[in-house]
């Protein structure tokens, strides 16, 4: 019998990496951001073994959704320290340029690809709707776990967001 092949892991490297302004165009409201280039490795923490990694990390417990998520608000608060207001607003600027050459191209092709650019549109709103309905149901689990004497509401989860008015469905 053949013995199967596998994989294990010794060490691992940590690596920071910087932020930067991007001009995604999937990114609809204010700045895109994404990872830069350059890392930068602190010299005391930078190879350590997987088991003493998994022992001492901050949380082992994963994140949910909306801690993951970085708002229109967020990012500009997080740009605030590296740019100034000026180069994030030509960023805005030209992100919202390349979202209508997008556009324009779209519009300019058959018949057949505006149907799949209209069903694209549909799909992201319904993911824009599945997202607000699964916060929520968070918003109600964390309520009922808190009890009735908290005093948690939904301006905490939906601080910093802005969505299109299509997605205030509530």
């Amino acid at each position: 019998q053949r013995e199967l092949p596998s994989v294990s892991f010794d060490s691992i490297e940590i690596r920071s990496y910087p932020i930067v302004l991007s001009n995604n165009p999937e990114c609809h409201y204010g700045p895109s951001i994404e990872l830069g280039w350059d890392f930068v490795t602190d010299e005391k923490n930078s190879c350590v073994k997987v088991s003493d990694y998994e022992t001492t990390r901050p949380s082992p417990k994963r994140r949910r959704v909306r801690q993951l998520y970085l708002s229109q608000v967020r990012r500009e608060e997080d740009l605030k320290s590296i740019v100034s207001k000026e180069e994030i607003k030509e960023a805005i600027r030209e992100k919202d340029r390349a979202r209508r050459s997008r556009q324009f191209s779209i519009a300019l092709r058959s018949p057949i690809s505006k149907i799949g650019a209209r069903l694209e549109a549909s799909r992201r709103n319904k993911k824009i709707q599945r997202a607000l309905r699964n916060l929520q149901k968070e918003d109600k689990k964390d309520k009922k776990s808190e009890g009735p004497e908290s005093n948690s509401s939904r301006e905490d989860i939906y601080k910093g967001w802005w969505l299109p008015f299509s997605a205030y469905t509530f």
